[in-house]
């Protein structure tokens, strides 16, 4: 870095009164001084860069199969430049996440598609419902009565008797039982236990149907209420519309499919590597066959449409003779014959000190280019 500050002086010189011999008096002597004219110069280094430059590295590990772009190549944005090994288990991936992905919005299209007829079915649903409710709550109406109650009571009254005459028949059948089965009295006490068995019997089976209908008509009745809850519920869920809940589901397998589609579209950007520029390719660092790890530099890639000269040599003080739109000169250390106007286009906002001084980027638009331009020449700006 150099900073050279000429000041450039025109000397002042006097010029002395002429006396006349002849005069019979002399004037006093006046002394005449053109004004001092004091032009300064800025004068500091920079290096020329190019619009934009990219280090493409890697984003993956694996071995390099194509490089499809040379040294000083010209090249468009989105070309393919690299691919690393993977690309046909990848491309697989892909089909298959294309294919849930059209599955998902098929279904999605049917949905929106089949939705008024989905709403009047379960239109039809409800009112078959409420209809169902109705038949029901007829149906328990007879079991919900006092008078059913006591039909109920009053069996279990019997089959209580009926065990009480059943358990008598069998104590008085308790002398007999080891009798040969010939014996009259033996077989005329143990009919009298079975008549009494089969009377239970019946009663329970008639008690136990009072209970069971009843049970069965209450059933059938809460049934009915929470098939109308439900048939209710959808029909409210289809009133503006696809099913709410259908579509919760089939929106969020659409997103699953295009999230499985996009991570595996990204993971084949990070294997067959595409320039993120229009440019140049100005170094490449790989080969055919190479192994790379994430983060490997491979390319860099510049634009070179417009060059610029950047700077950090301008101090506080000097940011006093710039600002952005002023006109500077441009020389090349490497083209001292070369005179290149050039533009200040920006001063930074940032900062750092260096030998006690605080110093600014600024960035110079060179307003015409030649082909000598290399990145990285040096060159003396010349601020008037």
């Amino acid at each position: 870095m150099k900073k050279i500050k000429k000041i450039f002086i025109i000397c002042c010189f006097f010029m002395l009164p002429s006396c006349s011999a002849l005069s019979s008096s002399t004037p006093a002597p006046t002394l005449a001084v053109v004004n001092q004219n004091l032009q300064a110069e800025l004068i500091v280094e920079g290096k020329l860069v190019p619009e934009k430059d990219i280090k493409i590295v890697s984003m993956v590990s694996g071995k390099i199969e194509e490089i499809f772009v040379s040294e000083n190549q010209i090249i468009n944005q989105d070309e393919i430049v690299i691919q690393i090994e993977g690309i046909e288990k990848l491309n697989a991936q892909i089909q298959s996440a294309k294919l849930e992905l059209l599955k998902a919005r098929k279904d999605l299209e049917k949905l929106n598609r089949t939705a008024e007829l989905e709403f009047n079915n379960a239109q039809l649903n409800l009112s078959q419902a409420e209809l169902d409710l109705i038949k029901a709550k007829e149906a328990y109406s007879p079991f919900d009565s006092s008078n059913y109650q006591e039909k109920i009571d009053n069996a279990k009254i019997d089959v209580n008797d009926a065990e009480v005459d059943l358990e008598k028949a069998q104590d008085n059948f308790e002398p007999y039982k080891d009798l040969d089965q010939d014996n009259l009295l033996r077989k005329q006490f143990e009919k009298i236990v079975e008549e009494k068995q089969d009377i239970l019997d019946k009663l329970k089976r008639g008690r136990d149907h009072l209970i069971q209908s009843r049970e069965l008509a209450l059933a059938t009745l809460n049934l009915s209420e929470t098939a109308v809850d439900e048939a209710r519920y959808q029909f409210e869920l289809k009133q503006d519309g696809p099913d709410k809940d259908l579509l919760e589901l089939v929106n969020a397998k659409v997103e699953a499919a295009q999230s499985n589609l996009d991570a595996s579209e990204y993971l084949l950007r990070t294997i067959q590597i595409q320039s993120p520029i229009s440019g140049k390719v100005v170094q490449k660092f790989v080969d055919i066959g190479d192994q790379v790890v994430m983060g490997q530099p491979l390319l860099v890639i510049i634009d070179d449409t417009n060059w610029f000269v950047e700077t950090v040599d301008f101090t506080e003080l000097d940011l006093t003779h710039i600002e952005e739109g002023d006109r500077v000169l441009l020389k090349a250390d490497a083209y001292p014959d070369l005179s290149i106007d050039g533009e200040v286009e920006s001063i930074s906002q940032w900062f750092y000190e260096k030998s006690g001084d605080i110093h600014y980027q600024v960035r110079i638009k060179v307003l015409d280019i030649v082909p000598e331009f290399r990145w990285g020449l040096t060159f003396e700006v010349t601020v008037p």
